[in-house]
């Protein structure tokens, strides 16, 4: 019985130990929860708000609109026109997306390729972000993808905007082209921008160097979204600034008839004003058509670029490098003259050649010039002469003035990928080479050839030089932007400075540049222009791209024409007009085109043309002014007539 009292006891004891651990234990998770509440109620309030606003909204970008690019004349050379996009988002597109996207390429066509960049982008971005799967859609595709609709769940046609280019290949090396910039590039960034939908970047050109001007600033959008990212409504909105519209120095109607004088050559031609630097043409041929790539470029099409040998892609104006044979031969003249090793009536002699080291080297005439000045050097294009006095001065000083007349270094136009060119010292063989300097290359430097490589924008920028009288002037492609009340702004430039070289020095040079194409013993004398206020002077030049052995001199030298075009030699031109008062420089380069001649023949006929149309210019401008004084003299004799017969009255 004891022992049954005293279990009963200690049963109760237990019990009561039990429900006071338990009461313990539910007064603790008590106060831990309220404690935890507090917390994130409480204490955590602001922080736990903010997560939640950021689950409700959602911000999006606004695209700007892309800025035109215009010409000197404010003709269109860049532009934005409408576009129908087709674009699928994920979550309405249910689960077979890729019978969807192929019933889709049964309308519009898409490459193996395509489908599988789209595949990726769907897979790889929110269920409700668009993704593009093609654009430039044409008014039939669009009705039969309205009629097709219902085997195209999550596919929408939307109106949109693309890059459109009038002048095509025309201007393609100028305005360069904008496409989507690709997923490598974009991983690169770091900036969401790059990943919206329909935003393109410029690739080349003015669309590159002047991107952040065209393109100006996103605006955003700040939206309330339900769970499944769905759009519920706007909430705050901060609109985009369009880009600035762009006006250039280039002249459309010179640059389009540049570029068909220049059809069937390959290279380059550059026209600058002498006085500002502007560029008025810059043509470089064979070229391509930007507006291609305003839509995604099939890979045959891609391929057919990157296979074509002649590189329509490539500014051959600014990164194409070539001897410059002759025309490099009033360089060599005025660091001679400057360095006081001749005068303009030094007298060199060419008998047909010169021996130096272990070779001859020769003139282009088998026979020799005789004696000759310096501008009779020029206008002959005598290699002898200038073998000789490339030897007098040194390559070393040679180098130092084709660095101040542009040769040899980039001249800084507002493009990106310029070339540099070369001019060769001393101190440049033995640390690229390896080797000594020998007085053969010094000699094959005095005629451009060698070593020295320049690119068409220099040497329009050392004609240039000459004919403004030594003036530092850089070439440049843009005049300005239009502001929001549409007027021009212009970039202010320096005045160019002098180079400080000597007039009479310089006189020489002309005098013997304009007889190259004034006399005829000049060697484009067949290109004169033949009217007093248009005469142009220019130099000639051939550089060969092979090596011509004495075998061959002995034999007879193998015709340009029976050589295969890409052993012919590059032809060459620059000139400046009018003579009396300069206001052009142009050079041009024939890739393989076979000699200077042929040059000449393309330099004429540019500079007759742009002096005709600049004059005609001129004229219209000073009709103008007369009908404007005409209508105003009018004007004012009515309003005396009317007052007298007030009076009178």
């Amino acid at each position: 019985m004891k022992n049954s009292i005293k279990d009963k006891q200690n049963l109760q004891s237990l019990f009561t130990r039990r429900a006071l651990l338990l009461a313990g234990g539910q007064l603790a998770l008590g106060v831990t929860l309220v404690g935890r509440a507090f917390y994130l109620q409480i204490t955590k309030y602001k922080y736990y708000r903010k997560l939640s606003e950021q689950n409700r909204l959602d911000s999006r970008f606004i695209l700007p609109t892309r800025g035109n690019i215009y010409d000197r004349n404010y003709k269109l050379l860049a532009t934005n026109i409408q576009d129908n996009i087709a674009e699928i988002t994920r979550e309405n597109a249910g689960k077979n997306i890729n019978k969807t996207i192929e019933n889709f390429a049964r309308i519009v066509p898409l490459t193996k390729r395509q489908r599988n960049v789209i595949l990726r982008k769907i897979h790889s971005k929110k269920p409700y972000i668009p993704i593009t799967l093609k654009t430039g859609l044409n008014w039939k595709e669009v009705s039969q993808i309205s009629i097709a609709s219902d085997y195209l769940p999550g596919i929408d046609v939307k109106k949109s905007y693309k890059r459109y280019y009038p002048y095509g290949e025309i201007m393609a090396h100028i305005t360069g082209y904008i496409k989507a910039p690709s997923e490598k590039f974009v991983k690169t960034q770091n900036n969401p921008l790059y990943e919206e939908p329909g935003f393109k970047i410029g690739v080349a050109s003015i669309e590159r160097k002047y991107e952040e001007k065209l393109r100006g600033k996103a605006g955003s959008k700040k939206v309330e979204i339900n769970a499944y990212g769905h759009l519920i409504k706007d909430v705050e909105t901060h609109p985009a600034v369009d880009g600035k519209d762009v006006v250039l120095t280039i002249d459309a109607d010179l640059q389009e008839y540049i570029h068909k004088r220049m059809q069937g050559h390959v290279g380059s031609a550059c026209l600058l004003d002498i006085n500002t630097g502007g560029v008025l043409a810059m043509v470089s041929t064979p070229s391509y058509n930007p507006n291609d790539f305003t839509t995604s470029l099939s890979q045959p099409e891609v391929d057919e670029y990157i296979r074509n040998n002649l590189a329509p892609m490539l500014n051959l104006s600014v990164q194409g490098k070539y001897a410059p044979g002759s025309t490099f031969k009033p360089v060599v003249a005025l660091a001679a003259l400057e360095a006081g090793v001749i005068t303009p009536h030094t007298i060199v002699n060419c008998d047909g050649h010169i021996h130096i080291g272990n070779r001859n080297m020769y003139c282009w005439k088998k026979t020799g010039h005789g004696d000759q000045v310096l501008w009779q050097g020029i206008m002959h294009s005598c290699d002898v002469f200038f073998y000789k006095i490339a030897l007098m001065v040194g390559v070393d000083r040679i180098h130092d003035m084709a660095k101040r007349m542009g040769i040899g270094v980039k001249t800084g136009i507002d493009l990106y990928d310029e070339k540099a060119g070369q001019v060769p010292t001393k101190a440049w063989k033995k640390r690229v080479k390896h080797r000594s300097w020998l007085n053969g290359e010094t000699a094959l430097a005095g005629i451009g050839q060698g070593y020295v490589e320049a690119t068409p924008i220099q040497l329009a920028t050392m004609v240039a030089r000459l004919a403004n009288w030594g003036k530092n002037i850089k070439p440049h492609l843009v005049k300005g932007y239009v502001n929001a009340q549409g007027d021009l702004e212009e970039i202010q430039r320096p005045e160019p400075e002098s180079l400080g070289l000597d007039h009479n020095f310089l006189h020489i040079v002309r005098y013997g540049m304009y007889k190259v194409v004034n006399s005829d013993y000049g060697t484009a004398h067949r290109y004169a222009i033949h009217q007093a206020d248009m005469e142009m002077a220019g130099k000639t030049g051939t550089s060969q791209v092979r090596h011509i052995s004495e075998a061959e001199r002995k034999k007879g030298i193998i015709r340009n024409s029976d050589l295969p075009w890409i052993r012919r030699d590059h032809g060459l031109f620059i000139g400046f007009a009018p003579f009396d008062n300069p206001k052009y420089a142009l050079s041009v380069v024939l890739a393989h085109g076979s000699g200077g001649s042929r040059a000449a023949a393309v330099g004429h006929d540019i500079m007759l043309h742009v002096q005709r149309a600049g004059k005609k210019r001129e004229q219209e401008i000073e009709q103008k002014k007369f009908r404007a004084n005409t209508k105003a003299h009018k004007q004012n004799n009515n309003s005396h007539t009317n007052g007298n017969n007030t009076n009178n009255a």
